[in-house]
């Protein structure tokens, strides 16, 4: 009888203690937002879809970035290869998984999309002198089999988004980006971006201009020109350029 006494002074000892440890979570909790991605043709959020799907968001895209070509986005996308040869004249060379590894220049056996249109000719040959980096919201990377939804795209899918906003009225952003080469400091580069976006209706159209001026590392080595006036006008029938 005395043991069990015992037992039980020593239980009601030990049960405060116990509960004492027991206090509320007080660390706080942050809900990030879904995000959801379309070249897979679903909107489905990023973590409910069985692909080899990356997403790329503008602050990697072009913060701190001059913006020249996908290599500077791609660069730490998985299966991804990106090479840029700095010859304006040539398309970067683009491998997803060993395909377009082979490609003399431009853009084989991966399908290149620009706000939903293709980039793509018929023959499997994409162009990648007419996207302006600077205005690209989020760049979705399909890798695997799967790409075979969209066609001609063994490889796999780059799917390029400008801005979807649509502002109150006007908005305006002028982005201005410089450098010096690394082996000789007496060559630049620089590049310009001016962004207007305006509202129409209940669509909108962004135009952009841009220039580069690059030097080069050595002589005949330089290029640049101007990116050229781009349109694009969203509705609520689609987009148009």
């Amino acid at each position: 009888m005395r043991a069990w006494r015992r037992l039980g002074l020593a239980a009601s000892l030990w049960l405060p203690l116990a509960l004492s440890a027991q206090r509320p979570d007080s660390t706080p909790r942050v809900t990030l937002l879904p995000i959801t991605v379309s070249v897979t043709r679903a909107p489905l959020p990023l973590t409910k879809i069985p692909l080899a799907v990356q997403l790329v968001e503008r602050a990697q895209i072009s913060r701190a970035r001059p913006t020249w070509g996908l290599d500077e986005a791609l660069a730490a996308v998985p299966g991804v290869y990106a090479a840029n040869r700095y010859n304006f004249s040539l398309d970067q060379r683009l491998s997803i998984r060993g395909f377009g590894s082979r490609a003399a220049f431009a853009v084989r056996g991966i399908k290149v999309l620009l706000d939903g249109i293709p980039q793509t000719l018929p023959d499997g040959q994409g162009q990648l002198t007419n996207v302006e980096l600077g205005a690209v919201d989020r760049i979705e990377v399909l890798r695997g089999s799967s790409s075979a939804l969209f066609g001609n795209a063994s490889g796999g899918v780059i799917s390029i988004w400008t801005d979807p906003a649509v502002p109150q009225r006007m908005s305006e952003e002028l982005r201005i980006v410089g450098g010096r080469s690394e082996r000789d400091h007496s060559r630049t580069w620089s590049k310009w971006q001016s962004s207007s976006l305006l509202r129409l209706g209940a669509g909108s159209a962004q135009l952009t201009v841009s220039r580069l001026g690059y030097e080069g590392e050595r002589d005949h080595a330089g290029g640049g020109g101007g990116g050229g006036p781009r349109l694009e006008i969203d509705g609520p029938r689609g987009r148009g350029r």
